[in-house]
């Protein structure tokens, strides 16, 4: 009964390329008609045909209509050379393509990250001709100033998408149901990672940077006198070579900007602006049509460089940025699995509104994706976290958020490691989104986010900058809040990042907010948001009207005419009132959203759909209370430790919520299962107040209210 198959197209792609809006922020399909994206990190490319067939239905089904395939493409064989390329994953991608076009998903194809699991743990000095890369060194900063690697690139991508995949009898480059490509994944000059570049590249890159600096100024001694007092180890004045600075060095936020610091800036962003170019021309080259994104990665320093790391992603058309949301989580092997003995904190949204994945300064004129997030595990309050991306998103206007991540079919199959157990307890899966608390929440949400059921806002805050100020590493108006990947990040938590002019990351939670680069003149056009940010009594409304969050009680409201409901922990109020819908909650934290399904305002509506979750964990999860000591701080904080790490399948609390509706249409209660068939229909009547007052069964997940 619970089929959102119908949303997409017969086929993706059926009208054409996916293409941008008349004011380039927004994605429209082939005719020209506006389309939304509910999206999923997939690796069950990975699995068989039949099997991607299968799970792309499922994704239908759910509310999908795009998935991102993160693969690699590059050669990963020991006897391979650099331009050489990996053939399975062309197949893989194939087949992906394929299976998801007949569901009416679009594909985002990711084929490059230089992490080194990525590239096969190639030996890359012996086998790529990468000197002084050995063994299982990570290739990061590379791709953007070796010509060796930008031409194994070229050789792997023009393989990739020039070949006609058999599935279809189209190649990726001409293939409409491609919607995005992604240069590459995770990787920025302007991030820690610059610092290890080594040996033979960190003189190509020296050499590089002395060429720019003399092109600059005219001479290699005109900009060494332009830097006078700054000189590095490196710099060898007879051999002619500057050294690079530091990433510590040139963002010290105790030290003034040096002219060296902001030449050394601008010539790694420009490497990177100029590298996005070339690499658009290439793909141009070969035949693809498809819109491109330059990368996802954020810089060291979000206040002086985060502006620099967008603009040299521009000369792409669409912008993008990984971030997830995540509590404290402290174990062994912290990166990528959950252990018993590993340390916790649970973190809601609702009540650190803050660190919300979508808080970002969109570029204007760009759509805005971000190709990676989710909720991590091991959260308990992840069932917020779909209702909270479709409702802010929508605000705010990011384009597509891509749930990261699932290789299993329908839900997974299983989440736990079966070696490697610690304490007599199977580790499981820190990454998975496949799960009930997410997953099994994007019904509703994608529902939301894909009709349009909340308005867009008019930016809050407008900011023009020149491209000097931001060389300069000068303070923006505003800027995000970083987050956290325990893989790329020291510490435990990501940094908040207040800005200098008195305006912090709760602005993005009013409304959306841009940013155009390359003006003459840096300058902000910020609306009055003091009705609408309260600080003393800890809530943010939507300049709609539409979304409010009371951070203090850990509530998050959503009330549209077509849309209503509410996340959080709900039962620190008598109720909540939404115009026409009352909610009230027994449940220490609860998710509840009800969504129109035939685009009528939900008081005339006649079919409904009605989302809860709760707290979902894995059966048999415990944890004790314990003390975590901050490594940085030094600060001791309550935390949990886990103790048992349980097991399949994930049990849910039971439901405690009475819904009383105002429609008089409404006639039917249709409950079903998690995979949204009908296991029970009850007549429903109106009360003596002529509402519709409803007693959530105990294990409700999925409700359709309907007419007879």
């Amino acid at each position: 009964m619970l089929d959102l198959r119908y949303l997409n197209e017969k086929t993706a792609g059926e009208t054409g390329f996916v293409g941008l809006s008349n004011n380039k922020e927004a994605f429209v399909k082939g005719d020209g008609s506006l389309i939304r994206f509910w999206a999923f990190n997939s690796f069950t490319y990975r699995r068989s045909f039949d099997e991607l067939k299968t799970h792309a239905r499922f994704l239908a089904k759910i509310g999908v209509n795009m998935v991102r395939m993160h693969g690699s493409a590059n050669p990963k064989k020991p006897d391979q050379i650099i331009t050489g390329f990996d053939e399975t994953n062309r197949e893989q991608a194939w087949r992906m393509v394929a299976a998801m076009k007949e569901q009416g998903i679009y594909s985002t194809i990711s084929p490059y990250w230089p992490h080194n699991g990525h590239c096969g743990n190639i030996d890359a000095e012996a086998y790529w001709g990468i000197q002084d890369y050995k063994g299982d060194m990570g290739l990061w900063g590379l791709l953007f100033f070796n010509e060796k690697m930008q031409e194994g690139y070229k050789a792997w991508t023009s393989a990739m998408y020039t070949e006609k995949n058999p599935y279809t009898g189209v190649a990726l480059c001409e293939e409409t149901a491609i919607a995005i490509i992604q240069i590459q994944n995770e990787d920025s000059l302007l991030f820690w990672t610059v610092d290890h570049i080594t040996g033979a590249q960190r003189k190509l890159l020296e050499k590089k940077f002395t060429e720019w600096s003399a092109a600059k100024y005219g001479s290699f001694n005109a900009a060494k006198n332009q830097w006078d007092g700054f000189a590095l180890e490196e710099d060898d004045a007879t051999a002619g070579r500057f050294g690079v600075m530091r990433m510590w060095n040139m963002v010290n936020p105790n030290e003034p900007t040096s002219q060296r610091a902001a030449d050394t800036a601008e010539f790694l962003t420009r490497t990177m602006y100029d590298f996005h170019e070339m690499i658009e021309r290439h793909y141009r080259s070969i035949g693809c049509k498809q819109l491109i994104n330059a990368n996802n990665w954020r810089p060291a320093n979000l206040p002086k460089l985060n502006d620099l790391e967008r603009w040299s992603n521009t000369p792409n058309a669409v912008i993008g940025l990984n971030r997830y949301f995540t509590g404290l989580h402290d174990g062994p092997y912290n990166g990528w699995r959950i252990d018993a003995g590993d340390k916790i904190i649970d973190q809601s949204a609702t009540k650190n509104p803050r660190a919300l994945t979508v808080n970002i300064k969109q570029v204007a004129g760009c759509p805005h994706i971000v190709p990676e997030s989710t909720w991590v595990t091991p959260l308990r309050y992840q069932a917020e976290g779909p209702l909270l991306v479709s409702a802010y998103s929508s605000l705010t206007g990011v384009n597509i958020f891509y749930w990261f991540a699932t290789g299993d079919v329908t839900y997974a199959d299983d989440h736990y490691f079966t070696k490697h157990a610690s304490k007599g307890e199977p580790g499981f899966s820190k990454w998975s989104s496949d799960i009930p608390a997410l997953q099994g929440m994007f019904p509703a949400a994608a529902l939301l986010f894909r009709e349009g059921y909340i308005k867009q806002a008019e930016p809050v805050i407008y900011e023009e900058r020149s491209l000097e100020d931001m060389f300069k590493m000068k303070y923006p108006v505003i800027t995000e809040d970083e987050g956290f990947d325990p893989n790329r990040d020291e510490g435990l938590r990501g940094k908040e990042n207040d800005s200098p002019y008195g305006i912090d990351a709760l602005t993005f939670l009013a409304g959306p907010v841009r940013v155009k680069y390359g003006t003459e003149i840096s300058r902000a056009d910020v609306k009055p948001l003091d009705d609408y940010i309260d600080k003393i009594n800890k809530t943010v409304r939507s300049v709609t009207e539409e979304l409010k969050i009371d951070y203090g009680k850990g509530i998050f409201t959503m009330n549209s005419p077509c849309a209503k409901g509410a996340a959080g922990f709900l039962n620190t109020v008598p109720s909540i009132d939404l115009k026409g819908v009352r909610i009230k909650c027994e449940n220490d934290y609860l998710s509840v959203v009800l969504v129109s399904m035939d685009k009528q305002p939900l008081n005339v509506s006649k079919k409904i759909l009605l989302q809860v979750g709760t707290v979902m964990m894995p059966e048999g999860f415990e944890t004790v209370p314990d003390v975590y000591i901050d490594k940085e701080t030094n600060e001791t904080v309550p935390c949990e430790r886990i103790t048992k790490t349980g097991n399949l399948p994930w049990v849910a609390e039971d439901i405690r919520v009475v819904i009383t509706i105002d429609n008089k249409f409404l006639e039917r209660m249709n409950l079903l299962d998690e995979n949204g068939e009908t296991r029970k229909t009850e007549s429903i009547r109106v009360n003596n107040a002529g509402l519709l007052e409803i007693y959530l069964p105990h294990d409700a997940m999925y409700i359709i209210l309907d007419c007879q």
